[in-house]
C-alpha cells in the first residue's frame, strides 16, 4: 500500500501551491508540485500561468484513476512506457 498526502497553500492572492508526495514500501516520490500565477487575482475571471511538475496526460487511460477507468487495468503499452505511473 501507499500513502498519498497533498499540501496546497495560497501565500498570496496572486498566488497558489501544490505539492503532492506519495509514500510506500522504502520509498518516497514527489507525484505533483506546482505553482499558479493568477493574473488578476482571480482564477475565475483572468489568466493563469502554472509552472511545475504535473500530470501530462499521454492516451486517455494513464491519468484516469482506477476507479474511473472502464478496464481494471491499463493497456500494455501505457504500463510499458509509464510502469511506476498512478494505478
Amino acid at each position: 500500500r501507499r500513502v498519498r498526502l497533498v499540501f496546497t497553500t495560497r501565500p498570496t492572492q496572486h498566488l497558489s501551491t501544490r505539492v503532492q508526495v506519495d509514500a510506500g514500501p522504502g520509498q518516497v516520490e514527489t507525484r505533483d508540485m506546482w505553482i499558479d500565477y493568477f493574473m488578476t487575482g482571480n482564477p475565475a475571471t483572468g489568466h493563469t500561468a502554472t509552472i511545475g511538475q504535473f500530470k501530462v496526460p499521454f492516451g486517455f487511460e494513464v491519468i484516469q484513476s482506477s476507479g474511473v477507468r472502464e478496464a481494471p487495468e491499463r493497456g500494455r503499452i501505457a504500463r510499458f512506457f509509464f510502469p511506476t505511473e498512478r494505478d
